[in-house]
């Protein structure tokens, strides 16, 4: 698991979002498919932009 850190001036507020971000299972290569499936969806949808706004 990727560990997160929270900077902030409030320890408690930082140890809250600490513990909240702990309490929930993330994976990684999963997130990181749907970003870059993501990432390729708006570069698609500029290119498209871009012949459509041309003269």
């Amino acid at each position: 698991m990727t560990r997160m850190s929270a900077d902030g001036n409030d320890e408690w507020l930082s140890d809250a979002i600490m513990r909240a971000f702990d309490s929930v299972a993330v994976d990684v290569s999963e997130s990181a498919q749907g970003w870059r499936a993501g990432a390729r969806d708006l570069s698609q949808l500029e290119e498209e932009a871009r012949r459509t706004d041309a003269p």
